[in-house]
């Protein structure tokens, strides 16, 4: 978001491209997406935008907005095109010559059956035919099958789930060496800063820690608040995503343990080793 160009549209509409072709759950994305261009227009002096060999500095909010707003149009104009072109720009599920069209009606009127308002806009889309009915057949079974399913933890079973499902899987499963790093770290982080700086300054620093790390914080949270409110508690890999997020955190924090006292550091390789 803070330098627009053909490439960098064409490069991030090819990446939106293969989320929606690779995982149901890829409208997650959208919000993460308005979260974040809303952080990004409040924290940007002006805005770059390159049209082939000329540049421009945009500096009012409104207008920033606005060309912020048309890069994702143009985004999901190619995730658009790429949705069809992987279906053969074929709307219908099979050839007319396999002579299924009745068994494909009745799989559908099975997947409709007490329609939502999910279901209805599917079923506009596919009235209007605006996406490949394969796609939208695929959208509308995972919807149907997460409404409930089984799911166990720790002898019981429950076919909405529970809320501290994923919570309490991060914790169990996730190695004991590395939760205490998560709960170090930060901690070290914030005793540096207070050693070094005031208040005022502390408070400047973890600002601009945050800045440059949002999107991390942004995509997490806006995930788990779908993963939290979703019935479908059946295994952690639902939530794989907060191990690559921490573990970048975690990378870019190892630079403090240079600040640490021997202890410490022997501590925290020690932490590390039994996590590898």
């Amino acid at each position: 978001f803070n330098r627009i160009s053909f490439v960098s549209i064409f490069l991030y509409g090819l990446a939106l491209s293969l989320l929606f072709l690779s995982k149901m759950s890829a409208p997650i994305i959208v919000p993460v997406i308005l979260i974040l261009m809303v952080f990004r227009i409040r924290e940007m002096n002006s805005l770059e935008v390159k049209i082939y060999k000329k540049f421009f500095f945009i500096e009012e909010q409104s207008k920033q907005l606005f060309v912020l707003l048309s890069v994702l149009c143009l985004s999901f104009v190619i995730v658009y095109f790429a949705i069809w072109a992987s279906f053969g720009f074929r709307y219908a599920m099979s050839p007319p010559e396999a002579g299924i069209e009745a068994k494909i009606e009745r799989n559908w009127n099975l997947l409709q059956e007490n329609p939502g308002l999910t279901e209805k806009i599917i079923n506009i889309c596919r009235k209007i035919r605006i996406f490949p009915e394969a796609y939208l057949f695929g959208y509308q079974f995972v919807l149907k099958k997460s409404e409930f399913r089984y799911a166990y933890l720790n002898g019981n079973t429950s076919l909405t789930g529970w809320w501290y499902f994923f919570p309490y899987c991060f914790l169990v499963k996730t190695p004991i060496s590395y939760l205490l790093i998560l709960i170090i770290l930060p901690i070290l982080t914030l005793k540096v800063f207070i050693k070094k700086y005031n208040l005022k300054e502390t408070q400047s620093k973890i600002i601009a820690i945050f800045k440059k790390t949002d999107f991390l914080f942004i995509l997490c949270g806006v995930y788990l608040v779908f993963a939290f409110s979703s019935k479908m508690n059946i295994g952690l890999r639902h939530v794989i995503i907060l191990f690559p997020v921490s573990f970048i955190l975690v990378g870019s924090s190892v630079i403090l343990i240079n600040k640490c006292n021997k202890f410490l550091k022997y501590v925290f390789f020690s932490l590390f080793a039994l996590t590898a």
